[in-house]
């Protein structure tokens, strides 16, 4: 991250021109919405001469028409560098679909009523037959039988064309408002392939799953004559994790070697490049149905790590690394740090509550699928204590969320508080990252902590706060305004920005995604800063919490090693000691954590200082509290406004 990889996709294509002699090429390039411009605009500083097409929506025009109309006006041969700028989300977005089929009346056999009765079938719009499908009966033989408009209800391989004059049998839904557009991708393979010298796919570790967006990625592979990649986080820390992404890019190796485009062929990728443990449980209490063998059950869980000859097999020849380091050795030190919280006592009563509650109804139901609702309400549950939350568990009792007293400040919001404070103190503008920015908001509860502390002036961001393409100079101008304290979810300025202002990042918690955290963690150390840059995780000591940091830091280890990056500090050194930690395993208390406070007290920061703190007044209320103390009666609202404030009554807002 930070090497100046626009400038580089933009010099190799024109150098690699200049070197066939060629004046006039066109490169498409495809990057997140919110860099487009600035892709537009750094083009022009490198190439002043060259044409750059920046397909944003206008006021009537939407991507996708502008693109339209733009191929009509292309020449072949440009005699001019071109660079045409998509966003992902255009590349690929489409238009809903509705089935084009007819319907005719026939009478059929009814297996229900045991006779034969009138009944809608479906008939192809373009030859008039009738479409058939193939069904098993019960003795294992297959038949046709009559298609009816209940084998419509979504896209699938026996109802996407006519089975005798193959005319596909789905439309575009023009009644849905909002989705009359079409897919960029589907307009350059019918107009415009192998008409680009040059794609740049930047931030190319989003294409990396089997996802609309991959697809589309491996789509304008195939219309362009040279592919670039670009990205700061290659590898997730998982071999399976580059599958899609070097199959889309190199398919004919990937063949040759017996693998498909199929999550067979991925599962069989990791086994051959990544880790594994095979890990065998036997019930000895309990004998098999008809003998006294015992039952095993075996299960195989994926680890972080690539096996040696990754490297060399799939990325040597095709692949640059360059770090920082690399193009400059002027910046300045970059220091992680991670800062594990004792829970205070009643915090800490709640959450073993709620984790008993959840082992008990597990092993009550022995339903393991609870395990992924335990592990996000005990990740959670530390800092949204505060609001009121039941979980419903299907066929079973409801968990009432213990609810913490709201006017008091916890552990990890005074030692926010504190590094805040001192960070302030030495001029240090500070970002805060949060996950929890949607259904279980956690955004007014940290603008109230934060505004406790002195000279702190806080800016909250939102999804919805300004256009994707307008983040960057909407941050500019609140910067202009005096702000000094950003809180966000890290996934709004996750690529691309330079934050430079920011040079202390503090992280509430990260989630599980290793990219979003090392490109999120990088938008303050990039070239042109001038102060020691310093990230910073907070965690409370023995939650989930702290073991998702050891996860994450597992990963990006993994990844680093496969980039060459051997760094050891803050969470790559937390995920560096024990095994991986799967929640299925927790709930057997089978899994020994080393004590982190431990490994890190050497590592804690400076600005974990005790100093003075004067409790302010609280000002946060629930939405529900502040509509009745208010006599506002939300019954005479239309159905759909009532509705979305009853969705959002007990959300915290934030008062002054």
């Amino acid at each position: 991250m930070g090497v100046g990889k626009t400038t580089i996709g933009v010099a190799a294509c024109h150098y690699k021109s200049f070197l066939k002699g060629q004046k006039g090429y066109r490169t498409i390039i495809t990057c997140p919405s919110h860099l487009q411009e600035k892709w537009a605009r750094e083009i022009k500083e490198v190439l002043p001469e060259a044409e750059v097409f920046c397909f944003i929506e206008e006021k009537n025009q939407k991507p996708w028409q502008l693109f339209s109309r733009k191929i009509r006006e292309a020449v072949s041969t440009p005699e001019k560098p071109e660079y045409w700028i998509v966003s992902n989300e255009s590349l690929r977005s489409g238009y809903l679909w509705r089935p084009a089929y007819t319907v005719k009346k026939k009478k059929l056999y009814s297996i229900k009523e045991e006779k034969r009765i009138w009944q809608d079938v479906c008939i192809c719009p373009d030859c008039g037959e009738y479409l058939m499908k193939e069904v098993e009966t019960s003795d294992y033989r297959k038949v046709l039988v009559h298609m009816i408009p209940e084998d419509f209800k979504s896209r699938t391989s026996q109802n996407h064309h006519c089975p005798k004059c193959k005319a596909v049998l789905w439309q575009a839904d023009e009644k849905k408002k909002g989705y009359r557009k079409i897919a960029i991708i589907e307009l350059i393979k019918k107009k415009l392939a192998k008409n680009f010298d040059y794609y740049i796919a930047d931030e190319a570790h989003k294409y990396k799953g089997a996802t609309a967006q991959g697809m589309a990625f491996g789509g304008l592979i195939e219309a362009s004559k040279n592919t670039i990649a670009m990205t700061g986080t290659l590898a997730d820390g998982y071999a399976n994790g580059l599958y899609y992404l070097l199959w889309r890019m190199k398919p004919e190796k990937f063949k040759a070697k017996g693998y498909q485009y199929s999550e067979d062929s991925r599962n069989r990728f990791q086994m051959e490049y990544g880790f594994w443990e095979k890990i065998s449980k036997t019930k000895e209490k309990e004998y098999g149905k008809t003998s006294r063998s015992y039952r095993t059950q075996t299960y195989t869980k994926i680890l972080p790590g690539y096996t040696i000859n990754t490297f060399p097999e799939w990325l040597m020849e095709e692949t640059l690394f360059l770090k920082l380091s690399d193009v400059t050795s002027e910046l300045p030190p970059k220091k992680e740090y991670v800062n594990v919280v004792p829970m205070d006592e009643d915090l800490a009563e709640n959450y073993r509550q709620i984790e008993n509650d959840f082992k008990t109804i597990i092993n009550s139901t022995k339903d393991f699928s609870y395990a992924s609702l335990m592990l996000h309400t005990c990740m959670s549950y530390p800092d949204l204590g505060t609001q009121e939350r039941v979980v419903k568990i299907e066929g079973y009792r409801d968990i009432q969320i213990p609810y913490l007293d709201r006017s008091k400040l916890y552990n990890k919001e005074i030692e926010l508080q504190k590094i805040v404070r001192n960070e302030l103190a030495q001029g240090r503008k500070c970002i805060i990252f949060t996950t929890y920015t949607n259904n279980h908001d956690c955004l007014p509860r940290l603008e109230w902590v934060l505004n406790g502390v002195e000279g702190a002036k806080v800016q909250v961001l939102r999804a919805d706060t300004v256009n994707s393409a307008k983040r960057e100079s909407y941050i500019s101008s609140k910067l202009l305004e005096g702000k000094n304290v950003l809180v966000c979810h890290p996934g709004l300025v996750e690529t691309g920005l330079d934050l430079l202002e920011f040079p202390t990042i503090i992280w509430m918690q990260t989630g599980f995604v290793p990219s979003v955290v090392r490109q999120a963690s990088a938008r303050s150390w990039r070239i042109g800063q001038t102060k020691e840059v310093k990230i910073i995780f907070l965690c409370y000591a023995g939650t989930m919490q702290e073991k998702c940091f050891a996860l994450v830091g597992q990963k990006i280890n993994a990844a680093g090693i496969l980039e060459g990056n051997l760094d050891n500090e803050g969470l790559r050194r937390f995920g560096s000691a024990g095994d991986m930690i799967d929640v299925l395993s927790l709930l057997k208390d089978n899994i020994t954590t080393v004590n982190a406070n431990d490994i890190f007290e050497a590592y804690k920061t400076e600005t974990a200082q005790i100093l003075e703190f004067k409790k302010p007044e609280p000002k946060l209320q629930t939405l529900k509290e502040k509509l009745a103390e208010q006599g506002i009666d939300i019954s005479k609202l239309p159905a759909r406004e009532r509705k979305k404030i009853e969705q959002q009554q007990n959300q915290l807002v934030l008062l002054f």
